[in-house]
């Protein structure tokens, strides 16, 4: 499913209109060159040219990126393939993604194949999220279980509490059905990691299969313990900005 030239034409019309990413206004399309397409909002006077290039990144992207975040969301998926961080018409691209995968028959509210790469990174689909949680947080019970820790389930600012004799360990889990080179970490999980740098693990379940009716399955499990953030390794994708 490639955006180009010619299967822009074919899906898309001059001067029809789109909705945007946040579906609050609609994109105006005012032109279909050779090279890209050139977007207005009906709320904007100024217009915008992406290029297909540009545009298939995203479409590429599409199951990583949060519909009611996407200004965050989709950051690392552009990052990830090169280009800048894009804070002011990334709802544009994401809607013109959106309804090329919808004119292609992907149904976009639906489970979608959400595309492996070195990223944890975001998945559109609630169900999605939840049905890769379940399944990590249960492979790393057994995990531990096997190992005779005593396995209490906990979520925020960890997720399993883990007890052998006097010993105390605190696991973070994580799922990806991508390879889990790059994890997504909050405020809260970090600042947990550096107040207990001697009794953390991680516990990373990669390349997780999503059947048709949303059922997680397989995946590879690392163990990292014990699990200390290096400052270097972090990247900030988001700030609060006081105004």
């Amino acid at each position: 499913m490639r955006l180009d030239r010619d299967t822009a034409r074919e899906v898309f019309k001059v001067n029809e209109l789109i909705p945007s990413g946040g579906r609050r206004t609609n994109l105006r399309i005012l032109e279909l060159s050779d090279s890209g397409m050139r977007i207005q909002s009906t709320g904007s006077q100024s217009s915008k040219f992406f290029t297909y290039k540009y545009l298939q990144i995203v479409i590429d992207g599409f199951d990583c990126i949060i519909p009611e975040s996407v200004h965050v969301s989709i950051q690392p998926v552009l990052k990830s393939a090169g280009e800048k961080e894009n804070y002011w018409t990334e709802n544009y691209a994401y809607g013109i993604a959106r309804a090329f995968r919808e004119r292609n028959g992907v149904d976009t509210e639906a489970l979608a194949d959400t595309l492996p790469s070195t990223r944890q990174g975001f998945m559109s689909s609630p169900a999605v999220r939840k049905a890769i949680e379940e399944h990590s947080v249960e492979l790393a019970r057994k995990h531990f279980k096997a190992l005779d820790y005593f396995v209490e389930t906990h979520g925020k600012p960890f997720d399993l509490l883990c007890t052998r004799g006097q010993e105390r360990l605190y696991v973070e889990v994580k799922g990806t059905q991508g390879s889990g080179a790059e994890i997504l970490l909050t405020k809260g999980e970090v600042n947990f990691n550096r107040k207990n740098p001697g009794n953390m693990a991680l516990f990373i379940t990669s390349e997780i299969s999503i059947s048709a009716e949303g059922h997680a399955s397989g995946g590879k499990c690392e163990v990292k313990k014990p699990w200390l953030i290096e400052e270097e390794s972090l990247t900030p994708y988001a700030f609060m900005y006081r105004v």
